[in-house]
C-alpha cells in the first residue's frame, strides 16, 4: 500500500494509481477507502470506464447493491466491449432486487409482529 501512496505523491493526477489502490483496499476487505480511491481516480478520469467499475466495486463490497447497478450501467456504457463489466452489471441488478427483498421481509416480518404484539396488549 506504501507503495501506491508513494507513486500518488510523486504522480497526484495519475488515475491508474489511484484505482490501483483502491483495487488493493479491497482486497484487503477496505471498501471505505477503496470508494474514496475511485471517486479520486473518477475526479481525474471522468469518462474511464474502469473508474466506475472500481467505485461499484467499492459499493458492491459495502453491500450497497442499488448503488453499484448505475455505475456498473455507466461503466458499460462507455465501454461496451468489456463483457466483465457488463456481467458485473447483471449481477448487480439481481443483487439488488434480493436485497430489496430480503429488506421488504424484514419489513412484514416487523409488522407482523408488532400486530401480534398490540393484539396480546389489548387483550
Amino acid at each position: 500500500m506504501q507503495h501506491y501512496t508513494r507513486a500518488i505523491s510523486l504522480s497526484p493526477k495519475d488515475a491508474a494509481l489511484y484505482s490501483n489502490r483502491s483495487f488493493a483496499f479491497l482486497k484487503l476487505n477496505q471498501p471505505a477507502r477503496a470508494l474514496v480511491d475511485a471517486e479520486d481516480a473518477l475526479r481525474r478520469r471522468p469518462n474511464w470506464a474502469k473508474g466506475y467499475f472500481r467505485k461499484a466495486e467499492a459499493l458492491r463490497a459495502a453491500g450497497l447493491h442499488a448503488e453499484a447497478v448505475g455505475l456498473y450501467a455507466r461503466g458499460s456504457d462507455l465501454d461496451p466491449s468489456d463483457d466483465h463489466l457488463r456481467e458485473q452489471c447483471e449481477a448487480s441488478r439481481l443483487r439488488a432486487t434480493a436485497q430489496a427483498r430480503v429488506e421488504w421481509l424484514w419489513v412484514a416480518v416487523g409488522a407482523a409482529l408488532g400486530l401480534a404484539l398490540l393484539a396480546v396488549l389489548a387483550a
